[in-house]
């Protein structure tokens, strides 16, 4: 969900920010995005916008699971993060 916008977003340089655009959680995916480095919000339609000259273009996005996970040997709680 969060890659495939991403790569969008990189691909097309604005990406509508909707259910229709971007599936479930949209509100979510949409926060991520416009957290990056050289990424810009509009409104009417909520969209996001990947600014050309102010984008890292090797900045690695990493995405925190939504889920907390227990290690089960050290009970320790940690979340799972991937990169997307």
């Amino acid at each position: 969900m969060i890659e495939s916008a991403y790569e969008r977003l990189h691909s097309e340089g604005e990406i509508e920010i909707s259910v229709d655009s971007v599936g479930h959680r949209s509100s979510f995916v949409g926060a991520v995005l416009a957290s990056l480095p050289g990424v810009t919000t509009a409104l009417d339609p909520r969209r996001v916008r990947l600014d050309r000259d102010t984008a890292d273009p090797d900045a690695v996005m990493l995405c925190a699971w939504p889920h907390v996970s227990k290690s089960p040997t050290s009970g320790t709680r940690r979340a799972n993060v991937f990169r997307c």
